[in-house]
């Protein structure tokens, strides 16, 4: 259980920085964020992960929501009944 928090605050941070990045440079594309999560994940394999980066307007502010997912895998798999778990991060940012 501890690899997968140590994965779920790392992705976590990666969408962070991207958040920050898209706050920084309102007119970054979604590939751009999604680039900069990806690279922020320090000591994994990016590909192993999905991130997407979708726009918002609520209220007539525009906002970028940035998703991280990932299937953990136990190190024993058969040592526990539940098999895979999807773990999912997600952070808003306004883009003021």
């Amino acid at each position: 259980f501890g690899r997968a928090y140590w994965i779920s605050d790392s992705m976590q941070l990666s969408i962070d920085e991207a958040g920050r990045y898209a706050m920084l440079n309102i007119t970054a594309t979604d590939s751009q964020i999604i680039s900069t999560a990806k690279n922020n994940l320090y000591g994994l394999d990016p590909n192993s992960f999905t991130v997407t980066s979708t726009s918002q307007n609520i209220s007539g502010i525009n906002y970028k929501r940035i998703n991280a997912t990932y299937v953990f895998t136990f190190s024993i798999p058969n040592l526990f009944p539940f098999g895979n778990i999807t773990l999912t991060r997600q952070t808003t940012v306004p883009l003021l």
